[in-house]
């Protein structure tokens, strides 16, 4: 009896064990150290309340392995990493772990990854060759958008402004596709908190997570992403300002208040000294503040800066004689929590009774948005 339960104990073990296998081909990475990477959870890591847990092995004989203990599908990254900042590491990829099954890990010698030993490791590598190719393309193209000793005219440099920024949208809807397809795939798990970021509307995020159900539905990413939608649609177009209140540079209390709602159209402007897009975007801003502020127009701008000496300096020299607050938190600023503003530059346009009209505005469509109002 004792040895019958004994062996229900163990096949009920072994039901749970999963198998990563690996073989690397390039004999130069023999000896090499081989990390397995606990699922990334960015809001727990983000908010301090987690660590990254990681296992490691050596590549002998050109073979790598781990073994583990698993309840249900779950990922974990495995990485070989190069020491090359500039070309990334030898190996980097998500893996689908899942009890009883043995993952294979082909690292070839050109260091290209094949993944292969259940369906959702297929689905994941089918999206992963098909995304190089994408990223690739992307990549040839900002590094000829970057490179000095190309020489175009105003013409040829349009056209490859136009060219890449299709290509990044084509890269961004390619992943949007696989998670929003593979919604309880852990594999896409990965992808999960960037594709809701990167949708941009907040019908598409909506659509993203639609589907998710058991155990995605536990997940910090996948909570974040709840939370930011149930926060964009208090603070979305057509809604009432939500008011702010933080300290102005010379240390008085400052509310949004006081200038929303008060007869003007304000535009809310989130930036930060160190944001190299905002610097770039600055003169859009001044050029449309000095146009309309005779016009019934105003701007509060709300610095995501920490140092208060950078926040004042760039103030100044940026030129920006407008209205100033912040928490000098960082990306921990409450406005942009309140406002689930995840990127700077981003503006938003208040009307006269403090209605939001308009996010995200710049360049261009902050020109015409402010042309359609107050022409």
């Amino acid at each position: 009896m004792a040895g019958l339960l004994a062996a229900l104990l163990t096949a009920s073990c072994s039901n749970n064990t999963y198998t990563i296998g690996g073989t690397v081909e390039d004999p130069s990475l023999e000896g090499s150290k081989v990390y397995k990477i606990d699922r990334y959870d960015s809001a727990a890591l983000l908010d301090g309340t987690a660590e990254q847990k990681m296992d490691s092995t050596v590549v002998a004989g050109g073979k790598f392995q781990f073994v583990g203990e698993i309840d249900s599908p779950d990922y974990c990254t495995i990485y070989i990493p190069s020491g090359d900042m500039q070309n990334g590491p030898f190996l980097y990829r998500a893996v689908v772990i899942e009890p009883g099954v043995t993952v294979s890990v082909v690292n070839d010698a050109d260091h290209n990854t094949i993944v292969s030993g259940s369906e959702l490791n297929d689905a994941l590598q089918a999206y992963e060759e098909k995304h190089l190719v994408l990223e690739e393309k992307l990549m040839e193209l900002i590094n000829r958008q970057r490179n000095p000793e190309v020489v175009l005219s105003d013409a040829e440099r349009a056209a490859l402004d136009q060219e890449l920024e299709k290509a990044r949208e084509v890269y961004f809807c390619d992943e949007y596709e696989f998670v929003k397809a593979n919604i309880n795939n852990p594999g896409a798990w990965s992808k999960l908190y960037n594709s809701a970021v990167m949708a941009g509307s907040l019908e598409k995020q909506k659509e993203l997570i639609a589907g998710a159900s058991g155990k995605t539905l536990e997940l910090g990413d996948y909570k974040q992403i709840v939370e930011r939608i149930e926060k964009l649609e208090k603070t979305a177009v057509g809604q009432k300002f939500t008011d702010l209140a933080f300290e102005d540079p010379d240390g008085n209390m400052m509310h949004l208040s006081d200038y929303a709602g008060k007869g003007k159209y304000i535009l809310v402007d989130f930036w930060a000294s160190w944001c190299g897009p905002c610097k770039a975007e600055m003169p859009n801003v001044v050029k449309c503040y000095h146009q309309y502020k005779d016009k019934g127009f105003d701007i509060v701008s709300i610095s995501l800066d920490r140092k208060k000496e950078n926040w004042v300096k760039a103030i100044d020299e940026w030129g920006m004689p407008w209205h100033h607050m912040s928490d000098l938190k960082g990306w921990d600023c409450e406005g942009a929590k309140v406002y689930a503003v995840t990127g700077v530059p981003h503006a938003m346009l208040l009307g006269p009774d403090g209605t939001i009209l308009a996010r995200g505005l710049y360049g261009e469509e902050l020109y015409a948005k402010l042309a359609e109002v107050m022409p």
